[in-house]
């Protein structure tokens, strides 16, 4: 009984043996080769080339200048190898008249076993300033030189709000967009924010067959980025430029329109120059334009929230046609209108006298349309204001438009919990 117990447990032993040799030389052999795929091959993206702003007449607004950066071998300050580190360093800096301590921090700061990648130290120079050096670096297999695109704004502050900029790319964005962890970049403002997504492209990549210290020794298969995302705007440059100048130490802003809706002209004043976002804006400078008092950095134009003053009158008009009151009718302006304990004036000191809608409009009447609207009542002229788009978005291509609104008994009731007032009727009549 013992030796057929033992015989028994022989065998089971065996047969747990053999099954999971089987498991492991074929069954899971398609799981080791995968394994062993991702060890030997090595894929990197390749950066899309961000898309050209233009104006209506092909005129540049957003460009991309031509240079190149300059990468070195990882792992370099981890071993016994920082003395070539320091040397490549060193002449880095001698070369192209940059800082050394700045490079070495740069790379260190990169440098990691877990990092196989060339370390970048340089992210820009310009073509001719390295053509003319290339050389010098063709034959250290420590130094790698990429192309290299920059963003470049060759109107300087002119339509800055509009145009937008780009900026160094947060690790908020790399979680949220998969291309700025290739381009480092990312739109920050205006046409550059609201289309980034267009204008960046997608990242294209190649795969290649790497050694065991990550040595390239082919090419397996190469997807080019997909780029060439340009806009054309409706701005046109020469009338932007002419309006800059206008508003030359000037706050405010500037909003001229085609017939057919077309934004023409936009802008906000002060501007500030696009280009020193580039490569990161120092604290002293940002402090200076965050604290200026014309606020350079507000976009007036979709941001800004301002009484519209009589070109509501208009709407008002309308509102009042809508509800009763005929073209015909008039109201006698003698330059100020008392209602309660208090005097509600006209522009025109002396008054205009007679004054029907049409005229009313024509010279910017206050008087007709505070007795006009105490006839018809807020509620109703809400109504037709709020049907001609006030109080919502514009939907104009700007990241973060705010929006107005055109009061009433209900809408001041919820925001402030308070009854509406017969004179807020009068005011709110001519903007």
């Amino acid at each position: 009984m013992r030796i057929k117990i033992v015989s028994y447990l022989f065998i089971l032993f065996w047969m747990g043996l053999l099954t999971r040799v089987y498991y492991i030389s074929i069954k899971s052999n398609s799981y080791y080769e995968t394994l062993s795929q991702k060890n030997t091959i090595r894929k990197d993206y390749i950066m899309p080339v961000r898309g050209v702003i233009y104006d209506r007449n092909g005129e540049l607004l957003a460009n991309n200048r031509l240079g190149f950066a300059i990468s070195i071998k990882p792992h370099l300050s981890l071993n016994g190898n920082k003395d070539i580190l320091y040397k490549n360093i060193r002449y880095i800096a001698d070369v192209f008249d940059l800082k050394t301590k700045k490079l070495l921090k740069k790379y260190i700061s990169q440098d990691s076993i877990y990092n196989h990648d060339n370390i970048e130290v340089v992210n820009f120079l310009d073509y001719d300033k390295m053509i003319s050096n290339h050389y010098k670096f063709s034959f250290d297999e420590n130094i790698t030189i990429t192309p290299s695109i920059k963003r470049f704004y060759p109107n300087a502050d002119v339509a800055s709000h509009v145009i937008g900029y780009i900026s160094k790319a947060s690790k908020k964005d790399f979680e949220t967009n998969i291309t700025s962890k290739t381009t480092k970049i990312v739109g920050k403002a205006g046409i550059e924010k609201y289309y980034n997504s267009y204008l960046q492209g997608e990242r294209g990549y190649k795969k290649s067959k790497v050694t065991a210290f990550n040595e390239n020794i082919g090419l397996i298969e190469k997807h080019l980025p997909d780029d060439n995302h340009d806009i054309t705007l409706s701005i046109d440059l020469r009338l932007q430029k002419f309006v800059h100048n206008l508003y030359k130490n000037k706050s405010g802003a500037v909003i001229i329109m085609n017939i057919n809706g077309e934004i023409l002209t936009a802008g906000s004043f002060p501007e500030y120059d696009l280009n020193m976002f580039i490569n990161g804006i120092s604290a002293t400078k940002w402090k200076a334009i965050r604290d200026d008092f014309n606020h350079p950095f507000t976009n007036k134009i979709v941001n800004g929230l301002y009484p519209p003053g009589s070109v509501v009158k208009m709407g008002v008009g309308l509102a009042l046609l809508e509800n009763g009151v005929s073209t015909y009718e008039t109201h006698y302006c003698t330059g100020s209108f008392e209602y309660g304990n208090r005097n509600f004036r006209c522009w025109k000191e002396k008054g205009h006298k007679k004054v029907n809608l049409s005229r009313a409009i024509k010279e910017s009447c206050d008087d007709y349309f505070y007795k006009s609207s105490l006839k018809v009542g807020v509620d109703k002229i809400a109504q037709t204001m709020n049907k001609m788009g006030f109080g919502e978005k514009t939907g104009v291509d700007l990241p973060n438009e705010f929006y107005g609104v055109y009061p009433s008994k209900a809408w001041k009731r919820k925001k402030y919990n308070k009854p509406w007032f017969v004179g807020e009727t009068l005011i709110s009549s001519i903007g």
